[in-house]
C-alpha cells in the first residue's frame, strides 16, 4: 500500500504541537502557524533589534536592469553562502552568464 501525504489537519496539529512544545532557547523556533517559514534576524539597533523575515535575492541585468532571477531562502545562512546557488539558477533560468553579483 503507498504512503499516503499527510492531511492539512495532520499539518497543522504538527505545527501547533511544534509551537507548545518549544523552549526559549530552541534553534529554528516557530514564529508563525500561518507563514511556518518566517524566522528571526538580530538587527542590533535599538528600536527595533529583531525582524522576522523570509530573506529572498532578486538578480538583475547590468545595463538594462531587467529581473532575471528571484529567489526565496527558507533557512537563515549567510550570503556567501546562496550566492552559488543563485547563480546556478540565473544559468538555469536565462541565456545569460553572470559576471559578477552585487547584493
Amino acid at each position: 500500500m503507498p504512503a499516503t501525504a499527510p492531511s492539512t489537519e495532520q499539518k497543522n496539529i504538527a505545527l501547533y504541537q511544534r509551537a507548545l512544545n518549544q523552549k526559549r532557547n530552541d534553534k529554528n523556533k516557530l514564529y508563525s502557524l500561518h507563514e511556518p517559514h518566517i524566522y528571526c534576524i538580530s538587527k542590533d539597533k535599538e528600536p527595533k533589534p529583531y525582524v522576522f523575515v523570509v530573506k529572498i535575492s532578486t538578480t538583475k541585468t547590468k545595463n538594462s536592469n531587467i529581473i532575471v532571477n528571484a529567489l526565496a531562502f527558507d533557512n537563515n545562512e549567510h550570503d556567501s553562502k546562496r550566492l552559488v546557488r543563485i547563480l546556478e539558477q540565473v544559468k538555469n533560468l536565462s541565456a545569460l552568464t553572470p559576471g559578477y553579483c552585487v547584493m
